[in-house]
């Protein structure tokens, strides 16, 4: 802990000194540089010394273009001593620049606005509150992996110190043709690797697809949809000529709401969220053959070909037979001209929540939300329109474009709003997609991936966001355990305004002859571990300095980030600071010893079967969801209820299907952290939802 100190308003944290970083030669000269508005594009492959000389000469331009600007801003020009301390100042800039940015960062990063003033933290736990666990288990002890690993210790064995550094660091942002590029092993045959966004599609490329987001993709509860989706993603990457797609996105689960980047994940369920993830990355792994406010919205991906809600509706409609008018703005003058909609039979509202990644802020939202309510007077365009809609008596529609759950209270039980389509962020075909749907092309069949709730509080303490650092290293207790979104709901007994997993369509529908089958005992633990592979083994022999020399008449680019040092005197002698436990052999945990985990935890256990009937008039799509409760127990706090297994069924009027759904011993089982395994309760009974 540190100690306090009060100066007026402000207080400050004393502490330990913090250990200097240990960086790389090639990193810390990369960050020295005295860059300025006229830095050469990072790929320009002239040497420093050329770069000097134009850079000079620049200079002295820029320093005549502020005295032309200075006269003429104040009606004279600088002093002699203005010009001289202007020229002491920028000979001293060059190398303390960085310093002084440096010191900016520091600063600002330590710094949290609180009630009371201005409070400084300087130190605080190296590890926050969340010790390490060293070290990490060895790789290469399955069967499975045997080859790979094989291959890859004979590569590693042939590689030199600059090119094990290359393959395992970036070259710097955006140096090559992706945004993370890392340098290749010439001599061993290893190519550098292309590392691109995103989630939604290529980023900074041209020709590609915009696909709808995570969240989106995950409100359709549709394997098939999620598998081709990642197909797609795949291919195109591959085709570009990337190796890696940064994506899809595992996480945020959606723990807090308002999360500006929680659309990136499929939901906050976990179990909903691994179907998608592992959908995907089979899919886009084969592919790859190596491991309108939504185009404002989705910052990750170029709307090359983006088609509007209003695009769609005008060219889906005969305009001989429909009279569509069309108010591009959030605020139409209803007041003072309440004809304009008064004649209308049926009114569309759009509105939406955004969101995003910090270093972007528009309309006062800074990445993670502000609250729940939609932007830019949503809340007002939509009463204003659903009580004027057709004179009071018209019908009103609602589409929401939002990266999570958005609060509707304010006009959700107003009698002229008939529905409400919760759109998340589609993508390109945002348009078409939506006008199919309301015409009744393709029957709505999506279900909520998260739950709407009635207030941003009704999400509890684990669902606020943490606008501003709490300490040095800022630090979030996940004290609310399991229970997120609809487990939290359900925990406490929340009335939510949407629930997980619910959404209408154009028909309806009948589960019945639900049954359920024991496959295998339960027991409390999986099978003893499998007996592993011994992991491939490395020569830890130090090489000599000499081997990460720059080489002779070497042209370095500007930013670039090299595996080399200029000398070997840059190399100090020393006892590498290495963690406590870092060498301190772990025993296997008894949890693992296969892909994934332990291979019979994914032993079948029970068999459930149930009946799904279309009762309606059209053709529909319903997700069946199987949830569970586990049987009581005085020592473990479980859930109301958890989602396990989902299928979507498309169905015919009067059509029924069987749909069968395995639990496997995973899916009856919880962590246990006195036991450090997967344990499943063998008394009492489980109960199916």
């Amino acid at each position: 802990m540190g100690r306090y100190q009060k100066r007026g308003d402000s207080r400050e944290v004393f502490g330990d000194d913090q250990k200097e970083s240990l960086l790389r030669q090639s990193t810390h000269d990369s960050s020295r540089h005295s860059l300025n508005d006229f830095d050469l594009d990072e790929l320009d492959s002239l040497s420093e010394d050329e770069y000097r000389e134009i850079n000079t000469s620049q200079r002295a331009k820029r320093l005549k273009s502020r005295r032309s600007s200075y006269a003429t801003a104040y009606g004279t020009k600088p002093s002699s001593a203005h010009v001289a301390i202007t020229k002491a100042t920028r000979r001293l800039w060059g190398w303390r620049k960085w310093l002084f940015i440096a010191g900016i960062i520091l600063s600002a990063s330590l710094m949290l606005i609180g009630g009371g003033g201005l409070w400084i933290y300087k130190s605080g736990p190296k590890n926050g509150q969340s010790p390490p666990w060293y070290p990490s288990p060895p790789g290469g002890t399955l069967s499975s992996w045997e080859r790979s690993y094989s291959k890859a210790q004979k590569m590693v064995e042939r590689m030199s110190l600059p090119e094990k550094v290359n393959v395992t660091t970036g070259v710097g942002w955006s140096m090559g043709m992706c945004v993370g590029n890392t340098g290749p092993a010439i001599d061993t045959g290893f190519p550098a690797l292309c590392l691109q966004d995103g989630p939604l599609g290529l980023r900074f490329a041209d020709r590609i697809s915009a696909f709808p987001a995570g969240v989106t993709t995950g409100a359709t509860w549709n394997r098939t949809l999620m598998y081709e989706r990642g197909r797609a993603l795949g291919r195109e990457s591959r085709l570009k000529g990337v190796n890696v797609l940064l994506g899809p996105s595992m996480g945020p689960l959606g723990r807090m709401p308002a999360g500006g980047r929680n659309w990136e994940g499929f939901g906050p369920d976990e179990k909903y969220a691994s179907v998608y993830l592992v959908k995907t990355l089979v899919k886009a792994r084969v592919e790859m053959r190596v491991q309108i406010e939504d185009a404002i919205k989705e910052r990750a991906v170029d709307f090359e070909e983006l088609v509007t809600p209003l695009d769609a509706l005008k060219d889906a409609f005969d305009p001989e037979k429909v009279f569509l008018t069309t108010f591009p703005t959030n605020k139409p003058p209803l007041k003072i001209a309440p004809a304009m909609i008064k004649d209308q039979d049926i009114c569309l509202v759009f509105i939406n929540s955004d969101g995003g990644e910090g270093y972007i802020s528009s309309g006062g939202i800074r990445g993670d939300r502000n609250d729940l309510f939609p932007q830019k007077g949503g809340d007002a365009l939509v009463q204003s329109v659903a009580s004027g809609c057709g004179d009071g008596k018209g019908e009103t529609m609602v589409v929401v474009h939002a990266i999570g759950p958005t609060v509707l209270e304010k006009w959700i039980d107003m009698d002229g709003v008939k529905a409400v389509i919760l759109a998340n962020l589609p993508g390109e075909e945002s348009g078409n997609a939506l006008v199919d749907m309301l015409l009744g092309k393709v029957p709505p069949s999506g279900k909520l991936p998260y739950t709407v709730g009635k207030s941003l509080e009704d999400y509890g303490a684990g669902g606020q966001i943490l606008y501003y650092p709490n300490a040095a290293i800022p630090q979030q207790n996940f004290t609310e355990g399991l229970y997120i979104d609809y487990r939290h709901f359900d925990k406490h007994d929340i009335s939510p305004r949407y629930e997980f997993g619910f959404g209408l369509t154009y028909t309806t529908f009948n589960l019945s002859s639900i049954s359920l089958d024991s496959v295998k005992a339960k027991t409390a633990f999986p099978s003893p571990r499998p007996k592993s592979l011994s992991p491939p083994s490395y020569s830890e022999e130090i090489p000599p300095a000499s081997e990460a020399i720059f080489p002779a008449s070497f042209r370095q680019l500007k930013k670039y980030v090299y595996p080399y040092i200029k000398s070997v005197s840059d190399v100090k002698p020393g006892t590498y600071p290495y963690p406590d436990g870092y060498d301190v052999e772990q025993p296997p945990s008894p949890a693992g010893g296969g892909e994934g985990g332990n291979p019979s935890l994914w032993d079948i256990h029970a068999e459930v079967k149930i009946t799904l009937k279309n009762t309606g008039a059209t053709r529909g799509s319903e997700v069946v969801q199987l949830y569970i409760t586990f049987p009581d127990d005085e020592k473990i706090d479980f859930p109301v209820k958890v989602l396990r297994q989902f299928e979507k069924l498309a169905l015919d009027p009067n059509e029924s299907q069987s749909v069968t759904f395995q639990l496997t011993r995973k899916d009856l089982s919880y962590w246990s952290v006195g036991d450090q395994n997967w344990k499943m309760p063998t008394q009492g009974k489980f109960k199916i939802r």
